[in-house]
């Protein structure tokens, strides 16, 4: 096998060349069929502008009988490997298509370019679009494409290691390979989990090397900074200048290897006489007018004469760095015995990226040139002194390649294994690489790192990000237009598709057969434009408002600036049909470019906060790295219509991404902004119309959208100024009559990395002063748990849905109504509870009262997120109210065929059912013909005993054996998997239980003193394990013994009659016992006296088939189909009980099961779903 990975590591490191990719195709495909490896085809269809040809190398059937055709594909002009996917994705289609296969291997490869792509593309699902003109329906199948960037100087790690697995397990398996194994082959997501694992360890290797040094302590204490977001920042930040230098925008040569002699004279005479000082010294003749540098005469001048040579000659342009720049630079630290990030990083970081030096953008310190970037990104963090500290990062953090060689893993030797794409994934569209996307979750898994789970955050799939926005945006253009929503629909969701068919194919021009609906686009017979609705939801794009309460790693507000940009570059090449090549230029390349269409969707249409000041660095960064990716460069650009020869200045987003509590709008009790009415609801909002705050909010908007363009270091200090001032006079009329220490501790608070507050109302005046409020509000907010909410009296005080034990995500739910217009939409990924518990409730009311729920998606128990059991949903829901309004219920599939429409109007409590009519009519009619739940027929329904320690009060037998141990207070004990099958199992255990029942009826614990005589090796087996006893969770607070149990429950119920039960199950199992102890992996539940007369047939109920398929309706599922059984839940279980007398002990299962069906009146439909429903997902 290392023969076979020589060799493919050979071939994909090397340029392409048929031969060696024929060679490549037979290892991983060794029963391959050989069609015509030497035969080019020159292509001369209409994609003959992309596609030079295609050689047919191979045919290859998979043991399931499908059709994979391997291929080469030659593209014209260099550039294309990186770009024009969707014509590629298109070619390859054809082809497949073309051979009746159902997928495609294939080489993408350009003449005389080092590197070429290799991908692997597969038919997707079908979609049905209505032809606009002739009200047909035609199917489209597009295609799915997975590639590797693979050539000279690329990255090949993660290919070779795919490649040689995928040959090992096909080798193995004679049932492999399928089409799944090749797509896994090509898995993005297995790329990005490596990635993050690594990623992770280097992470916490920086903090620990951060946190030794004395000069960085003092610093971070100073600057209010901590090891983890310094260590956050800086990775980030390195892991930005990977993609940066994919650019080649990294490390560019400041001065021309050669010049003419009209170049020469021009640049002798540029700066007078140091010019004419240093040409002669730097530049030699040597012959038919040509001068070359001298390298001895380069090094002989110093930094400021280079700063000065560097404005007479013309650099090489922006796009030619070095790939590798980081790598070139750490070898020049370790050639000079130079500290990495002292001597070299932080300069290059915040003397170079961070100072406008002009055009050519020469930085002495690195003797290159480096691009000037604004933004923020590479501002010291809080300020702090990087020019007198040294914090002695070792270089070995960075890069141990000397002493390791292959198997080095600092942080370069890592980054430099993988491959950074600026390519953005698309659905259609996925490269195997690291991609600015992969930020979002490497963020995410580190927050589940430190302390994820006390923040609640989780990495939303990108499927469902994308579901989200596109619902959302529809949503939103439907109601502002008033245009149908199915034609919004299909723009939305496939524009691309109708975008490439409409406006390539004339035909579709003249015979009004074009896919866009008439009502938004529509040509006569002469191809002149009579409907034109895409200039009016151009315009609702551009004005799109939303927010993001709680940004994460920025996965929605860059989702939505994907989708309306997409949807924007769609409707250009709309507008484009009708203009001829001149204003079609000048359109995109000026005002519609993707670079300027993304620049001012970001400024106008998102905003977010999150509480996390790494969240919102890396949801910046990644809103950044998105402009960079299509800033394109032309370095010999002659006017504006040519596009730009230098790098765009990054803008700031200090004004549209705010850090600090998105849920609270005062300070120390007192309110910052002014109430108002607000939508019919009291919240909290500036009066922006009122004459003493007009002015201030104009200055205050015309301020930040100043910062937001600024690249001045010195006027974005001014303007940041400026605007604190300007909020501060609306902020300090609410603190009037305060004290001044509050008022101190207030300025205080503005100089906070995270703001105790997020003043929506007055940080986006401009959004309120135009709308009302978000247009969108969407986003993943944080679910935690009641007992880790933070600010507990704040929120019941200020929040409606702050009811019971809440979690706090729904605190957001009411947060998102309250921020959104009053037609606005808001969507959320969260857990499916609040439709399902008593805690929500309110959230319930909040939404039917005051929206018209347009979707709701349940997860059910599919695990959304990897590393946290929840049980999710996503919903959409407009604030526009509508009668009869009917939502749509999806699976986790998210496939419009398999949802089925309930009406709102059906949502009622105890929780909202959200099945097909047919399945709720079941459950309807058990709830009409039970008069009682099983909350009203019990005394209680408890959990059992917690000791707070189970290894130690949970004893096994063979160790009472061994150790002699008393069993005056040992009861056999069961835990949830020794009860089930209509009996209990002993699980060769006991509990120790140290209480008796006073003359009341009250449990009492015994004294020490007690057990220490009349169980006195009881009480030696405790006493070596009392340490261990004393650490328990909140013990020490409490009045308890050191070896007492935490919650003993009563006594006498373990005496008691009662069905007792495991907290989780796949089906109903109730088991009737008298005395038996167990613990809280146990529930059990004793009838009330006057149901007594019912047990046999209550029994038999709750264990039957009917029971477990309601009890699945009313509960909340765990993973594989498991319910929890407990009191919220089965207390609202609805309990039928017989109408006569009978022996229900006697009757068989069948029997007793004819009977309930009878008594319920169910039909042979309704009793065919209940007897062959599927209770198990594993």
């Amino acid at each position: 096998m290392n023969a076979v990975v020589k060799k493919i590591e050979t071939i994909l490191k090397s340029t392409y060349d048929t031969k060696n990719y024929v060679d490549l195709i037979r290892e991983i495909f060794p029963k391959v069929s050989m069609v015509s490896p030497d035969k080019f085809r020159k292509e001369y269809t209409n994609f003959s502008s992309h596609i030079e040809g295609s050689i047919h190398v191979g045919n290859y059937k998979t043991p399931d009988k499908k059709n994979i055709i391997i291929m080469a594909v030659q593209l014209k002009n260099v550039g294309y490997v990186e770009n024009s996917r969707s014509t590629q994705r298109s070619y390859a289609k054809k082809l497949i298509e073309t051979a009746n296969a159902d997928a495609a291997f294939i080489a993408f490869y350009t003449e005389g370019e080092p590197k070429w792509r290799l991908s692997f593309v597969r038919l997707d699902y079908e979609m049905k679009i209505e032809n606009g003109h002739l009200k047909t329906k035609e199917n489209l199948t597009p295609a799915k494409r997975y590639s590797y960037l693979v050539g000279e100087n690329e990255p090949c790690h993660t290919a070779i290691s795919r490649f040689e697995r995928f040959i090992i397990d096909s080798t193995a398996n004679p049932e492999h390979p399928i089409l799944d194994d090749l797509e896994n082959t090509f898995s993005v997501e297995k790329v990005t989990d490596e990635f993050f694992k690594l990623y992770c360890e280097k992470y916490h290797q920086l903090r620990e090397k951060l946190e030794k040094n004395e000069d960085f302590c003092i610093e971070a204490e100073q600057h209010n900074f901590t090891s983890a977001q310094f260590a956050k920042k800086l990775m980030g930040q390195i892991v930005f200048l990977y993609f940066l230098q994919k650019k080649g925008w990294l490390g560019v040569g400041a001065w021309s290897n050669t010049l003419t002699k009209k170049e020469y004279k021009n640049a002798f005479y540029a700066r007078g006489a140091k010019s004419r000082e240093l040409m002669p010294m730097v530049y030699r003749p040597v012959g038919d007018g040509i001068y070359r540098i001298s390298g001895t005469g380069l090094n002989a001048i110093s930094d400021e004469d280079e700063a000065v040579l560097a404005m007479c000659v013309k650099g090489k342009p922006w796009g030619s760095g070095p790939h590798n720049f980081m790598r070139k630079l750490f070898e020049i630290a370790e050639k000079k015995n130079q500290n990495f990030f002292d001597e070299l990083l932080e300069p290059l970081f915040y003397d170079a990226l961070n100072v406008n030096r002009g055009e050519q953008g020469y930085c002495p310190a690195l003797h290159c040139r480096i691009p000037f970037l604004s933004g923020g990104l590479f501002e010291p963090i809080d300020g702090y002194d990087w020019e007198h500290n040294n914090f002695n990062i070792p270089n070995e953090v960075f890069s141990n390649a000397a002493s390791k060689g292959r198997e080095a893993d600092g942080i370069l030797d890592i980054f430099d294994r993988y491959n950074f794409t600026m390519s953005e994934d698309e659905p259609m569209e996925r490269e195997v690489a690291i991609d600015p996307e992969m930020l979002g979750k490497v963020f995410e898994n580190l927050l589940e790192v430190n302390d994820r789970k006390s923040k609640g955050a989780f990495y939303t799939p990108r499927e469902i990000v994308h579901y989200m926005c596109q619902e959302s945006l529809i949503n939103y253009l439907t109601n502002t237009l008033q245009i149908e929503e199915e034609a919004i629909r299909e723009f939305i969701l496939y524009g691309d598709f109708m975008k490439d068919e409409d406006t390539v194919k004339e035909k579709r021009q003249c015979n009004g057969g074009m896919y866009i609906s008439e009502s938004l686009f529509k040509l006569d017979a002469d191809g002149k434009v009579v409907v034109d609705r895409l200039k009016d939801v151009d315009e609702a794009l551009k004005n799109v408002r939303v927010a993001d309460p709680a940004v994460g790693s920025g996965a929605f507000p860059l989702g939505m600036l994907n989708e309306i940009v997409r949807a924007r570059q769609n409707i250009s090449a709309y507008m484009a049909i009708t203009m001829n090549a001149y204003d079609t230029r000048l359109m995109y390349q000026m005002e519609r470019s993707p670079h300027n269409l993304k620049y001012e969707t970001i400024k106008n249409c998102i905003f977010a906060a999150d509480i996390e000041p790494s969240a919102v660095d890396i949801a910046q960064l990644r809103l950044w790295l998105s402009l960079v990716i299509d800033d394109e460069i032309n370095p010999n650009a002659q006017s504006a219509l040519d596009g730009h020869k230098n790098p765009l200045p990054l803008p700031n987003l200090e004004s549209n991404i705010l850090c600090g509590n998105s849920l609270i709008d005062e300070f120390e009790g007192t309110r910052l902004i002014k109430e108002s009415e607000l939508f019919g609801d009291s919240t909290y909002q500036l009066d922006m119309n009122h004459s003493r705050f007009e002015s201030i909010a104009s200055a205050l908007i015309d301020k930040q959208n100043e910062l937001f363009h600024c690249d001045n270091t010195e006027k974005k200090k001014q303007l940041k100024e400026e605007i604190e001032s300007l909020r501060d006079m609306v902020i300090m009329s609410q603190l009037e009559g305060c004290g001044s220490d509050k008022i101190q501790r207030y300025h205080e608070s503005k100089r906070m990395a995270s703001k105790p507050y997020v003043l929506w109302q007055l940080d986006f005046a401009r959004v309120f002063r135009e709308k009302g409020g978000f247009d969108i509000v969407i986003g993943n907010p944080p679910y935690i748990g009641f007992h880790k909410v933070p600010d507990k009296e704040y929120n019941k005080k200020h929040y409606f849905t702050a009811d019971g034990k809440y979690d706090f995500y729904v605190l957001f739910i009411e947060r998102a109504l309250q921020l959104a217009s009053n037609v606005g939409f808001i969507s959320y990924i969260c857990p499916s509870y609040f439709y399902k518990r008593n805690y929500g409730k309110k959230t319930r009311e909040l939404l039917l009262k005051n929206t018209s729920i347009r979707y709701i998606a349940d997860f059910s128990d599919y695990q959304i997120f990897e590393a946290a059991l929840t049980y999710t949903c996503i919903f959409g829901a407009s604030k526009i109210i509508e009668n009869k309004n009917k939502i749509r219920i999806l699976n986790k599939n998210l496939n419009v065929k398999d949802a089925h429409e309930i009406e709102q109007v059906a949502l009622t409590e105890p929780t909202w059912i959200l099945e097909k009519a047919e399945t709720n009519a079941i459950l309807e009619k058990v709830q009409q013909a039970s008069k009682v739940t099983f909350g009203d027929i019990t005394e209680s329904i408890s959990q059992g005993i917690v000791t707070g320690n189970n290894d130690v009060y949970l004893i096994d037998n063979s160790v009472i054996l061994a150790l002699q141990l008393e069993e005056k207070y040992l009861h056999t004990a069961y835990k949830g998997k020794d009860v089930g099958g209509g009996c209990l199992h002993d699980g060769g255990y006991k509990v120790f239980y140290p209480y008796y029942l006073d003359k009341k009826g009250k449990t009492v614990c015994i004294s020490e003193n007690e057990l220490k005589e009349n169980a006195p090796n009881m009480y030696a087996y405790l006493s070596e394990r009392k340490e261990v006893l004393l650490s328990r969770e909140y013990f020490n607070k409490s009045s308890k013994d050191w070896f007492e149990l935490w919650n003993p429950r009563k006594m006498q119920h373990f005496y008691n009659r009662k069905f007792v039960f495991s907290e989780i199950g796949l089906v109903n199992d109730f088991v009737l016992v008298d005395e038996c102890f167990y613990t809280d992996s146990v529930c059990g539940s004793e009838l009330k006296t006057n149901y007594k007369k019912y047990e046999t047939f209550i029994h038999r109920y709750l264990n039957s088939k009917l029971a477990t398929y309601i009890y699945k309706k009313v509960s909340v599922p765990k993973a594989n189909g498991y319910s929890i059984y407990k009191n919220a839940f089965l207390k609202a279980m609805p309990i039928i009980l017989p109408r006569n007398e009978q022996n229900f002990e006697e009757m068989t299962l069948e029997e007793f099961d004819t009977y309930i069906y009878e008594l319920i009146g169910m039909t042979e439909a309704e009793i065919n779903i209940v007897e062959t429903a599927q209770f198990s997902q594993a």
